[in-house]
């Protein structure tokens, strides 16, 4: 045991030895004043109680720190912006075509499994439209 423990302690300090940092390689140059920010996915991301692009995702991943999040923003025919993430809206919802395709008033009256989602885990949310 005590063999493969120095090969392995000669292997490392080899490598570490002959390695050359380069520092450049290390250095941050982006927008935001060379800095690293945390953002989230569409709010707390897949994997959270409540369904992405929707306040009850959202509001959590500010409150515990991150610097923003991405949100998906989509307009529907009638120029309402919606925050979707899907591309088409049967992949989520019991609504045919695209957000695009279709008026906020025909996505909004449909009985649809996202809508009832949200209403169901929180029937007081109020959906915020912002008509161009």
């Amino acid at each position: 045991m005590v063999k493969k423990e120095l090969l392995l302690f000669f292997i490392l300090s080899i490598f570490l030895c002959c390695c050359k940092r380069d520092v450049q390689m290390f250095k941050i140059h982006n927008l935001n004043g060379d800095k690293i920010s945390c953002f989230g996915h569409g709010g707390m991301g897949v994997g959270f109680d409540y369904p992405i692009d929707t306040w009850e995702s959202i509001e959590p991943v500010l409150r515990i720190g991150a610097d923003g999040t991405e949100m998906d923003v989509q307009m529907t025919r009638d120029s309402v912006l919606e925050a979707y993430h899907n591309s088409y809206l049967s992949e989520s919802t019991a609504c045919n075509g695209t957000i695009n395709d279709n008026l906020w008033a025909d996505i909004e009256s449909q009985d649809t499994i996202f809508l009832r989602l949200i209403k169901t885990k929180n029937p007081d949310l109020k959906l915020f439209i912002y008509p161009l």
